[in-house]
């Protein structure tokens, strides 16, 4: 996965998020055998902490809908555990996984962080 504009919300933190997000998975899909758990172990560390932002700043900033959000991040956080955990016996798992990672991404971009960035634009909130 590559940055380019078109993934930017025009939210300095969020962006920096994404493009974070973007290069953890690039790792994975580039790791070799004996690196795709520790790569793994990189993006689930980097999603806590980044679903950990959003969380937060759904709830600073009254987000309606943060309870399909807030979801969304423990339904992905539970898959990265479960790939991990299939990883341990076979990396191919993690690769195939880091296959289907941009196209979620994209999805997840569009939709839900869209929706959240527009809200924060809207109530002038500013996260940091």
């Amino acid at each position: 996965m590559e940055w380019s504009d078109r993934y930017s919300l025009a939210t300095e933190a969020m962006d920096a998020n994404h493009r974070e997000f973007m290069e953890c998975v690039t790792r994975l899909a580039a790791a070799p055998d004996d690196g795709v758990l520790a790569a793994l172990d990189g993006l689930i560390a980097h999603s806590v902490e980044h679903f950990e932002c959003e969380n937060r700043w759904m709830r600073e900033s009254g987000f309606p809908p943060i309870h399909i959000h807030a979801g969304e991040h423990q339904r992905v956080l539970a898959l990265l555990q479960s790939v991990r955990r299939m990883s341990e016996r076979s990396v191919a798992v993690g690769r195939q996984f880091a296959g289907e990672l941009p196209g979620w991404f994209d999805n997840h971009l569009a939709t839900m962080d869209a929706a959240l960035a527009a809200h924060m634009k809207h109530r002038g909130f500013a996260p940091a």
